[in-house]
């Protein structure tokens, strides 16, 4: 059987690898569904034990806790998504890769946004959640 030619080398543009942030939001939206659902249930958790310690109702407590989990959330995966773009914008301005692992930020990326949470997130879910028709439906 004789030898099949090999295929001559064909000098195609290679796609450029995806930077460090697209790689960190296409991590983060895979994963929203799962942590949506944790945080949901994190805050139903919450609503029922506040409500069981106070007596009242369900309903108001339940909007409170999913507006402030939300808000976290959100302030958390938005401050690691910054500092992920900012280091980016630096190892590029340096002249290094920009699409390796070492670019995405681990901790460092998350522990301002958990401060963050901490000083922001009730503050402004429960303003959030003030503003919604909910906290005035006479059922809470």
């Amino acid at each position: 059987m004789p030898a099949s030619p090999l295929p001559e080398a064909v000098n195609e543009p290679v796609a450029p690898a995806p930077s460090a942030f697209a790689a960190a939001w296409l991590s983060w939206r895979a994963q929203l569904g799962r942590r949506l659902l944790f945080v949901g249930g994190l805050c139903v958790g919450i609503s029922i034990l506040l409500a069981a310690i106070d007596g009242r109702g369900l309903g108001y407590k339940l909007v409170y806790s999913l507006c402030i989990g939300l808000v976290c959330m959100a302030l958390i995966g938005g401050t690691r998504l910054a500092a992920v773009w900012i280091v980016e914008r630096v190892r590029r301005w340096r002249g290094r890769a920009t699409s390796d692992t070492s670019a995405r930020v681990g901790w460092r990326g998350v522990l301002p946004g958990a401060l963050l949470a901490i000083v922001v997130g009730p503050s402004a879910g429960s303003g959030w959640a003030t503003s919604s028709p909910a906290s005035t439906h006479p059922a809470c």
